[in-house]
């Protein structure tokens, strides 16, 4: 169905959505395997597909669990959009814990008040904040712990 733009948004947009009931794994693997090779994020001239996308994030999990992060706990993403950021998502998600972005545009004291508030467990972010999210240039293999106090 197709909306005008000037249409009531609450004439073409459904009450409520239903979902399966799978755990968010569940729904990567079978993105994975549904699409496999097909592009699932492109940024600049880089490409990630849903297996390249599954392999990724199922390692970055593992990381997270190896450097402590345990189901429950708050791991935020302080990344802008680059490849690493899907990744990052899923692989949180993957390992148990709960995301809580971070704005890239927010200075010092902003990231500082948000790590606290969400009680972040831990934050994963870029080495080069003024980089592409190239190879080399982010830090998602790189997990600091969050000092912020809860």
């Amino acid at each position: 169905m197709t909306a005008s733009p000037t249409a009531d948004w609450r004439t073409w947009v459904p009450e409520r959505l239903d979902y399966p009931e799978v755990p968010v794994g569940a729904l990567l693997d079978g993105a994975r395997r549904r699409f496999g090779e097909r592009v699932a994020f492109r940024h600049h001239d880089r490409e990630l597909t849903y297996t390249g996308l599954w392999r990724a994030a199922c390692g970055f999990a593992h990381h997270l669990q190896e450097r402590g992060v345990r189901p429950g706990d708050v791991v935020a993403v302080h990344l802008p959009n680059v490849l690493a950021f899907p990744v990052a998502y899923h692989g949180i998600l993957l390992a148990g814990a709960a995301f809580s972005p971070v704005s890239p545009q927010l200075p010092a004291d902003g990231v500082a008040t948000q790590l606290a508030d969400a009680r972040a467990a831990a934050v994963v972010g870029l080495r080069d904040p003024g980089g592409r999210g190239d190879e080399g240039s982010t830090a998602i293999g790189e997990l600091d712990h969050a000092t912020a106090a809860g």
